[in-house]
């Protein structure tokens, strides 16, 4: 018996493997350009809501200075509350 036929293997292509391969790569494309029309989207939907995201990060800043700035009136008036209580 013959070693190598047990090993070989047919290299034709066939007309089912040419279709599959076909159909595959048509799904790819399509699936690519579908994700890459999701992906502007939401490229749109962020240029488009910027303006507000910047508001929203200039206000953050703003409220976290008007916290120091209450936390230092409460210090202030607490202690001057205190001073207030002390018999002179």
């Amino acid at each position: 018996m013959n070693q190598n036929k047990a090993y070989s293997f047919n290299r034709t292509v066939t007309l089912g493997m040419l279709i599959t391969l076909s159909i595959q790569t048509a799904s790819g494309l399509i699936w690519a350009g579908g994700a890459n029309a999701r992906l502007e989207a939401v490229e749109t939907q962020l240029v488009l809501r910027q303006p507000s995201l910047e508001r929203v990060a200039l206000l953050e800043g703003q409220m976290d200075m008007i916290r120091e700035s209450l936390g230092r009136i409460e210090r202030q008036v607490t202690l001057n509350a205190i001073e207030a209580e002390r018999p002179k």
